[in-house]
């Protein structure tokens, strides 16, 4: 007969070795605590701030744990759109179905941790896209066009063809023989 109570104990124990300060612990009957991981999002601009986040799994574990899959659901979770975190603990809960005799906290929050790097890769990856598609739209550079500006242009411009008109003119009559 496996003791449970023991294993859980275990596991506690060495997931508070391993997240010191990212472990909470909320009950410890039943068994609930929290592990909250920081996340970080870089800029695609060059010394852009980086957002940083936190994503947060709430883990309630039943009395035949780990021969049954805790209870999990997001404690935190400020950058993760209802869609994605369904998608999340649906993949979770998967992981855990597949670990189910083995503890497996550790590799459901690594679980976490490689989906929101996806996610976090994903976006940076699309912004990065648009930043390019807007560098590539060429950029004009050249005078500003005032009122002043364009009627001291269109002056000069007004002289220039009534010169050429009147050099035309002029070569036209040469031209024309006399009788």
């Amino acid at each position: 007969m496996t003791d449970y109570a023991e294993e859980q104990e275990s596991e506690l124990e060495a997931l508070e070795s391993i997240y010191v300060t990212e472990l909470e612990i909320l009950s410890r009957d039943p068994i609930i605590y929290n592990i909250t991981i920081p996340c970080e999002m870089k800029s695609v601009e060059v010394d852009g701030p980086t957002k940083e986040f936190m994503v947060g799994l709430k883990f309630k574990l039943p009395e035949e744990y780990p021969d049954v899959p805790p209870q999990i659901e997001f404690s935190e979770c400020e950058e993760l759109d209802a869609d994605l975190q369904k998608s999340i603990l649906i993949e979770l809960n998967k992981v855990a179905e597949n670990e189910l005799g083995c503890v497996m906290i550790f590799t459901l929050v690594s679980e976490l941790q490689d989906k929101v790097n996806e996610y976090v890769d994903n976006i940076y990856n699309k912004k990065m896209e648009e930043k390019e598609e807007r560098d590539k739209v060429p950029v004009f550079h050249g005078t500003p066009v005032t009122l002043e500006s364009f009627t001291e242009w269109n002056n000069k411009f007004i002289m220039e063809k009534n010169m050429k008109k009147e050099k035309s003119t002029d070569c036209d009559s040469a031209l024309i023989p006399l009788l």
